[in-house]
């Protein structure tokens, strides 16, 4: 999987507040990069987790499929062989039928 790179451009201060001395709104712009750094590092790893677990699930559906596949190819089988022990139990009745008339 590759990692999920993100860059933030430092943002100037919005144009209408009042001018600040050059220090402050340097130390503004740093304090407000860094929370929108934090804030975005929290999404790519929330991203990440939300891409791990659709692949875990991708691979969970694909094994119940599969199961699922195998489960009716047994149940088809145990039909037939059903019908066919159900065939035999009323040949066998009806022969011990016959013979009790006979």
């Amino acid at each position: 999987m590759k990692p999920i790179i993100v860059r933030v451009q430092d943002e100037l201060a919005p144009k209408d507040s009042p001018a600040l001395p050059e220090e402050d709104q340097v130390s503004m712009n740093n304090e407000h990069t860094e929370s929108l750094r934090d804030e975005l590092d929290g999404l790519a790893q929330q991203l990440e987790e939300l891409i791990a677990t659709c692949s875990q699930l991708r691979s969970e559906n694909e094994n119940l499929r599969l199961a699922e596949e195998t489960l009716n190819v047994e149940k088809e089988e145990l039909v037939s062989r059903n019908r066919e022990a159900k065939r035999r139990i009323d040949l066998v009745v009806d022969r011990l039928r016959s013979a009790k008339t006979a």
